[in-house]
């Protein structure tokens, strides 16, 4: 059959197609609370050598610890405080104090503290992690957009750690972006991810790579939109070939 029509007739992904017939919800269990924290890093912080590590330690976390990492440029050029920040954002499936241990001995580079964690239910958690964390819970029930823009979101697939030489490539190209506010999306992918098999869900991509870069762009809907894709096109082609292994694979664009 090949490995392309298996993954297009099981609905894999935005770009394949597939005829639902049934389905089936296996529920998880979940504590009553969670812990989150957000940890933000310029460069004049040490965000490149932060993320250079995570790279080498988030992979490998405990399969209840999740840390992800988005990356995007803020400030005005002008005004001379243009940079590139890193907001390492993360779930833990237990308390704050448990949390810290595990911080404590893996990633005590990060400078997590008690005053960053905020423990919570996992409902919450899931606002937090859409970047609504103002918003109740009962918000999820509604189903018109929270946004009205058009956006493009790619996937590139990283199989090898990405040098702090090649970090710092794409670092300049972003801040040369003035029109063009990319948000880089930093997903972990071993750990509990390693232990399923490729046939078992519909996303074939997670063995043997270390973490998935989300490029996301969204303009308003009246601007053209092929300056805004040129633009991302341009990013892609120019980046390191470490963060290229699967360019083509995951590509979305749409309205939300």
């Amino acid at each position: 059959m090949g490995e392309d029509l298996f993954w297009a007739i099981r609905g894999g992904g935005a770009s394949s197609f597939g005829v639902v017939l049934s389905f089936k919800i296996n529920l998880v269990y979940v504590l009553p609370t969670v812990t989150i924290f957000q940890v933000q890093k310029t460069l004049s912080e040490g965000a490149t050598k932060l993320v250079e590590r995570w790279q080498e330690v988030a992979p490998k976390f405990d399969d209840n610890y999740f840390i992800r990492i988005l990356v995007n440029p803020v400030g005005k050029k002008e005004q001379g405080n243009r940079t590139i920040q890193a907001s390492f954002e993360s779930l833990f499936l237990g308390g704050r104090e448990e949390l810290l241990s595990i911080l404590d001995k893996s990633f005590p580079e990060l400078g997590v503290e008690a005053k960053d964690c905020a423990e919570m239910s996992w409902i919450n958690s899931t606002l937090y992690f859409a970047l609504a964390p103002k918003l109740d819970p009962t918000f999820l029930l509604n189903r018109y957009p929270y946004a009205n823009s058009t956006f493009k979101i790619k996937s590139d697939f990283v199989k090898e750690p990405i040098p702090a030489e090649g970090l710092e490539k794409i670092w300049k190209f972003l801040l040369e972006a003035v029109d063009d506010p990319l948000l880089m999306i930093l997903d972990p992918l071993r750990g509990r991810m390693d232990a399923i098999e490729e046939t078992a869900l519909p996303f074939p991509h997670r063995k043997g790579n270390l973490y998935n870069i989300q490029h996301y762009l969204n303009w308003p809907g009246n601007e053209d939109s092929q300056k805004h894709l040129d633009w991302m096109k341009n990013l892609l082609d120019s980046s390191p070939q470490s963060a290229a292994q699967y360019p083509a694979h995951g590509k979305i664009m749409g309205k939300q």
